[in-house]
């Protein structure tokens, strides 16, 4: 399955944003989303993104001394 962008340019047509690579007359299903819709989701989304790194990065996070360290990242570096 492929999730594509297309523009609608009247009621009836949409213009892809890329290339689908179908031979033409092949028969297509098409999901269409309400932008009002994805702009929620997408604000649902960032809020928990947010609420989840500030948990993993907030103020309470400890402090690691280098005693801590069980094992270098060899490709790390400051």
């Amino acid at each position: 399955m492929q999730i594509l962008e297309a523009e609608v340019t009247d009621s009836n047509h949409l213009k892809l944003l890329s290339p689908i690579g179908l031979p033409p007359g092949s028969k297509i299903k098409i999901s269409v989303e309400d932008p009002c819709d994805i702009s929620d989701e997408r604000e649902t989304w960032l809020r928990l993104s947010l609420k989840n790194f500030e948990s993993a990065f907030g103020d309470d996070e400890p402090e690691y001394s280098p005693g801590m360290i069980k094992e270098l990242n060899k490709e790390f570096k400051p």
